[in-house]
């Protein structure tokens, strides 16, 4: 009876922290630090139950911080499109109302690009676990990009080249879409026949791409929050 108990109890004690987790929507009030410290079974279960609400918690975290980046993103074109479309009524001016239609439709371009952002972004867990990787020639990736890219936008594109042929192990399409995605952000941040440059270069056991514009850049409270979302 004994026996049986010492290994019962532990497991009550854990069914009922499970219990308050799935009542406790932000998961502050389990504790596991007793079952933890034991060196058996029970021990390593606690453990992995607390690594997993743990890894469940930032997931939390991050969705929060990702929905209120992207109120804050949705927020700029939308007043935008409120004001030029409250405005435009008010103009006789030919000329004037044109170059608000312009910034209504570039605003609903802006809006169009971050839904389908957010969209590839809901997809990427998922598609990460079956995602092919394949040895990727990254200097044709790019010059092929870069070649298809110069007859789309109305910037010039220049490719500053400092390795030969040189690879890198990934999704061909996963990583041609992320490069596009910067390009074309690129572009739509510079002024017409702005100058983009892109560089390539290797440094050890590590290859570095560069894109750079001529826009405004990010503010620096935007710098400080780029890579939170994925915790670098």
């Amino acid at each position: 009876f004994y026996f049986g108990r010492s290994i019962t109890n532990p497991i009550i004690k854990l069914a009922k922290e499970a219990d308050k987790i799935s009542e406790d929507k932000m998961l502050k009030a389990f504790n596991l630090t007793e079952l933890k410290s034991r060196k058996d079974e029970i021990g390593n279960l606690a453990q992995s139950f607390f690594e997993m609400t743990k890894e469940l918690q930032s997931r939390i975290d991050n969705i929060a911080e990702f929905a209120a980046d992207v109120a804050h993103e949705l927020k700029n074109p939308i007043s935008s499109m409120r004001s030029a479309s409250e405005t435009i009524g008010k103009i006789k001016n030919v000329k004037e109302q044109r170059q608000l239609i312009k910034v209504i439709q570039n605003d609903v371009e802006r809006v169009d690009r971050l839904i389908n952002d957010i969209s590839a972004a809901s997809r990427l867990d998922a598609e990460l676990s079956r995602i092919e990787m394949t040895k990727i020639n990254i200097l044709d990736l790019l010059s092929t990009l870069i070649d298809i890219r110069s007859s789309t936008i109305n910037c010039n594109i220049n490719f500053f080249k400092k390795v030969g042929k040189c690879y890198i192990w990934g999704n061909e399409n996963r990583i041609a879409q992320v490069f596009d995605n910067l390009i074309e952000n690129a572009a739509s941040f510079s002024k017409k026949n702005g100058k983009i440059r892109i560089r390539l270069e290797k440094n050890l056991d590590q290859i570095i791409i560069l894109v750079d514009d001529e826009g405004p850049g990010f503010s620096e409270f935007g710098l400080n929050k780029i890579f939170n979302s994925i915790g670098l």
